[in-house]
């Protein structure tokens, strides 16, 4: 039930950068960081993750900086540590989430590009709106996900098939755009149906 400022949790993690990156030849700096940003987490589980994070980028590193971002990503509150000056020897030698404690909802995944390591962390955001998209065109699906880049709007394709009312039951989407002109259903008998069913109304 707890939420989170991700902007006033980067902070407060960034003033113990002396116990998190203690080297003074490491230096975390913040990059963008999206106003409002608020994840569905408890603040001292994101600082946790935050701080174990940075600290286990910081026992690989050579002399570097980590920049710390945050923004939504598909409807998801997502913070990425870039850490710089990496080696693939150094990357390929170390996991560096087997120690994070990822909150629950959470996903953590790392990817090597050049010599700089990114660890990004994924939230449920906070007024998050799943829209779902019926339409046989998949370019639509597309056009409308780039429109939503960066909002609290989460596009997901709900497929073509006769299984329509089945998976938007199991998406239980906030929002639905649907194409009247299917190939295998009648729009308008599809938006009836799913007028008639209490799990869809």
């Amino acid at each position: 039930e707890s939420v989170t400022d991700v902007a006033e949790s980067i902070r407060s993690v960034l003033e113990l950068e002396s116990l998190v990156a203690p080297s003074h030849e490491l230096r975390v700096e913040v990059g963008y960081v999206q106003p409002d940003l608020v994840a569905a987490v408890h603040p001292s589980a994101l600082r946790q993750a935050l701080i174990t994070a940075i600290g286990q980028l910081a026992r690989h590193l050579r002399p570097g900086q980590i920049a710390v971002h945050a923004g939504l990503e598909d409807g998801f509150a997502k913070i990425t540590l870039i850490a710089s000056n990496v080696s693939r020897n150094q990357f390929a030698s170390w996991k560096p989430t087997q120690d994070i404690l990822v909150p629950s909802r959470a996903s953590i995944e790392t990817t090597l590009e050049g010599d700089r390591v990114f660890l990004s962390l994924k939230l449920q955001s906070v007024g998050q709106i799943m829209v779902a998209v019926v339409d046989d065109n998949p370019d639509m699906f597309h056009f409308y996900r780039r429109c939503t880049v960066g909002t609290q709007y989460h596009v997901v394709d709900a497929g073509i098939g006769p299984n329509y009312i089945a998976v938007i039951e199991e998406l239980k989407p906030d929002v639905i755009v649907l194409d009247i002109m299917l190939p295998d259903v009648d729009g308008w008998r599809l938006l009836m149906h799913l007028h008639e069913n209490p799990a869809t109304r």
